[in-house]
């Protein structure tokens, strides 16, 4: 995954190694991470997602081009090697640890599990596509799923929300899910062939709201 991160805004290139498919098109519009680390046993750590778009090709439709297939090629066999390198580092470290590191260890595993306990979820407008015209010319087909948005987020036993402060037998998250969509048209009108703005203007505007907020040009599955 290539990232890269502009105006606010993240735009991201996902590889599809060894798939029969490539991301023509991805977008991620928000994505922040909230850690009240001075308070972090008083307040709750949230993490948003917010405009999330893929729009996904076969590779017979993109035109083949040697020197990235080759260098894509190198790219992943360069990263096995970084992976078994840092499992190496990683085994020499744990077996090197001392009495100190396992204590902070110990520590750590305290924050990461109180973040746990108060985490704040919010996932909203994604739109993800795949389209194919290539294996059936005459009946281009789409198909995809779309989400309004999910929310989730600590309560108590009687589901009313909270903050855990201290350890607890059982944690209690309370979901809120708006809207998710799946579809699968026929004689779909592909969009690999318009502009950057033009694709990401199409997939943000075609997310379902509600049952009665829904683009006209879409069938749902039931």
């Amino acid at each position: 995954m290539e990232w890269k991160c502009c105006s606010g805004e993240s735009v991201f290139k996902i590889k599809c190694i060894n798939l029969p498919v490539t991301i023509s098109l991805g977008y991620l519009e928000k994505l922040t991470l909230e850690v009240p680390w001075k308070t972090i046993y008083r307040s709750p750590t949230k993490a948003t997602i917010d405009g999330l778009f893929l729009l996904v090709i076969p590779k017979t439709e993109v035109e083949y081009d040697v020197k990235r297939d080759e260098k894509e090629k190198h790219e992943a066999k360069m990263k096995e090697v970084h992976k078994i390198e840092e499992i190496r580092k990683e085994k020499e470290a744990q077996q090197n640890a001392k009495e100190s590191d396992k204590n902070n260890d110990t520590f750590m595993e305290r924050i990461q599990l109180q973040i746990i306990r108060n985490l704040e979820l919010s996932i909203r407008n994604i739109h993800v596509i795949y389209e194919d015209k290539s294996t059936k010319p005459n009946h281009p087909f789409a198909v995809g799923f779309t989400l309004n948005y999910i929310t989730l987020h600590t309560t108590t036993p009687d589901w009313q929300p909270t903050v855990l402060k201290e350890h607890t037998e059982f944690i209690h998250k309370l979901g809120d899910l708006s809207a998710l969509s799946i579809y699968w048209n026929t004689n779909a009108q592909s969009r690999s062939g318009l502009s950057r703005n033009a694709v990401l203007k199409s997939l943000k505007e075609h997310i379902a709201i509600n049952n009665k907020t829904t683009p006209n040009d879409i069938s749902y599955s039931k």
